[in-house]
């Protein structure tokens, strides 16, 4: 597992989440990329109530996980970040496929693991 507290990036996850909720929360689709690329990267984990601290809420506005940091840059929503991860770093998009064909491979993989059968269930990442 990349899991390196010195890495370049870092992302945000809950330290503990509730039964319900195991599996659902986003960071687990920037853990997929990062790893599915070889990327290492470092986790800041958040305790329960301090996502709504403005310093968190300062890199995600809505006070939810995960954040990806790499420098200047800061992202949030987990599909804003496997996007970029995925154009960043090779292994996650089709090489040589064009932008159209880009969009509906990373459309497939968002729906492969978003729980979309599950939409619906209650299961939330605000807790």
């Amino acid at each position: 597992m990349p899991i390196d507290p010195a890495a370049a990036i870092t992302i945000t996850a809950y330290d503990w989440v509730p039964d319900f909720a195991r599996g659902q929360v986003r960071d687990l689709r920037v853990r997929w990329a990062l790893e599915e690329t070889g990327q290492n990267y470092a986790v800041r984990y958040l305790s329960q109530g301090q996502q709504k601290e403005a310093a968190h809420r300062a890199l995600q506005p809505f006070g939810q996980v995960p954040t990806y940091e790499e420098g200047d840059l800061t992202l949030f929503e987990s599909g804003a970040i496997v996007w970029h991860v995925a154009e960043r770093f090779p292994g996650l998009r089709y090489d040589g496929a064009s932008g159209a064909e880009r969009v509906a491979g990373m459309a497939v993989c968002r729906a492969e693991h978003s729980g979309a059968a599950d939409h619906g269930s209650g299961a939330d990442d605000d807790f």
